[in-house]
């Protein structure tokens, strides 16, 4: 389940505190954006093959019988118009995407239900494979292997995006 919340406050013009003849909050908003999931379902699988696909395996338990992690995400947004003409505005903001910077983790390996390992490596044929290697080509190809098979596991796919801050200006007309 995903619930979204969606809260923005806007001052007009001349509107919010005062100070002397000026309102320096004139035209100024703030835009809040929540949305947390329970964690969507998935089916965990057996096999850890190195050659993945969606079809690979015997299921493991029922259809959809396992969840990923629970999400959160909360992006703010603050902006203050600057009236140019009678038809164009200027418009400064500052715009905070994941503002807590929370890990959120998106999709996960079927076989072992997390988003930075498939198992392999740790399991039959990955250890033979590496056992394999070290005992043919020398331990810096074994080494090797097992750095760029765990790189390939790290999808950024596998989370949504990290904090990310972004300053800017939008010209209306």
């Amino acid at each position: 389940m995903i619930c979204c919340v969606n809260l923005d406050y806007r001052l007009g013009q001349n509107e919010g505190p005062r100070i002397g003849d000026a309102y320096p909050l004139s035209n100024f908003g703030v835009n809040l954006v929540a949305k947390v999931g329970t964690g969507l379902p998935y089916t965990r699988r057996e096999d850890n093959s190195p050659l993945y696909t969606g079809f690979n395996g015997f299921l493991q338990g029922e259809l959809n019988g396992e969840r990923r992690p629970s999400t959160s995400l909360i992006n703010l947004r603050l902006d203050r118009r600057f009236r140019v003409s009678d038809r164009s505005n200027l418009v400064v903001y500052l715009w905070v995407q994941n503002l807590l910077g929370t890990e959120n983790v998106e999709n996960v390996w079927s076989t072992t239900g997390l988003p930075d390992n498939d198992g392999y490596l740790s399991q039959g044929t990955g250890i033979d494979a590496v056992n394999n290697l070290r005992t043919t080509q020398g331990d810096l190809v074994a080494d090797s292997f097992v750095t760029h098979y765990g790189l390939g596991q790290r999808s950024p796919f596998n989370y949504s995006i990290p904090r990310t801050v972004r300053l800017g200006l939008r010209f209306d007309f």
